[in-house]
C-alpha cells in the first residue's frame, strides 16, 4: 500500500524506488504481485509514463487513510500509556480537599482534559484494599499504610494542631509542649479512619510521656 502511494506521489518507478531506499526491479515487482493479487490494474505503464488508473487512484486514498489510522492508532496508544487520556479512579481521603488536593485537581484538569476522571472519598484504610484490587487507580491518603508495596508520593506535609476550648489555659499559647497536654484527656481519629496514623500518634505521645 506504501509503495502505490509513494509510486503516486512521484509517477516515477525510478525515483519511487529512491525513495523508498530500493532498486527499482523490485519495486515494479511488488507492485505487479500487489495487482495480481487484487485482480486490478493499478498502474498503467508506458515508455514515457507512469500513471495510477481510476482503481489504483481509490486504492492509494484507501490506502492512506488506513495509514492515517494506524498512525493514528499509535499515538492513542502511546497517550494511554502515558495517562492523557482514558478513565482514571481516584480514591482520597475528605480531609484532603480542604489542603492541595483542589488545587491539583484543577490543575490536572487543565492538563489532561480528555482524562475521564472519577473520585471516590475513603478512608486510608479503605484505599489500601481498593488499590490492591485495582479498584482505584491512586489514592490520597495519609499515611502510613503498612508493608504495602505501594509507590508513594509526598504532596504536601501538615503539621499536628491541638483543638481546644477558648477557655483552655492552654488556648492562649501559640506553641503547646506535648507534655503540656499529660492530664489532659485527648481524642483522637477513630482506629477505622486511619489505624497507621493513630498507631503513631499513641506511640509518639507516649515517647513525649502523654497518653491519651
Amino acid at each position: 500500500m506504501v509503495h502505490v502511494a509513494d509510486l503516486a506521489e512521484e509517477l516515477h518507478f525510478g525515483r519511487a524506488a529512491a525513495r523508498l531506499h530500493l532498486t527499482q526491479p523490485p519495486l515494479s515487482q511488488q507492485i505487479r504481485q500487489l495487482e495480481d493479487e487484487l485482480g486490478v490494474l493499478l498502474v498503467q505503464r508506458t515508455k514515457r509514463r507512469v500513471q495510477l488508473t481510476e482503481a489504483g487512484r481509490a486504492f492509494r486514498e484507501a490506502a492512506r487513510q488506513m495509514l492515517e489510522q494506524a498512525e493514528q492508532a499509535v499515538r492513542t496508544a502511546q497517550r494511554v500509556h502515558r495517562g492523557e487520556i482514558g478513565p482514571l479512579t481516584v480514591g482520597f481521603v475528605g480531609s484532603a480537599i480542604a489542603g492541595i488536593f483542589s488545587e491539583l485537581l484543577l490543575t490536572f484538569r487543565t492538563r489532561f482534559p480528555e482524562v475521564e476522571l472519577t473520585l471516590q472519598e475513603l478512608t486510608t484504610a479503605q484505599q489500601v484494599p481498593a488499590l490492591r484490587e485495582r479498584r482505584i487507580d491512586v489514592g490520597v491518603l495519609r499515611p502510613p499504610i503498612g508493608e504495602e508495596p505501594f509507590a508513594l508520593e509526598t504532596i504536601c506535609r501538615e503539621s499536628f494542631v491541638v483543638v481546644l476550648p477558648n477557655t483552655h489555659p492552654l488556648a492562649a499559647q501559640r506553641r503547646i509542649p506535648l507534655r503540656a497536654m499529660a492530664h489532659e484527656r485527648i481524642i483522637l481519629v477513630p482506629t477505622y479512619v486511619g489505624p497507621g496514623m493513630r498507631d503513631e500518634t499513641v506511640e509518639f505521645c507516649h515517647r513525649a510521656g502523654c497518653y491519651p
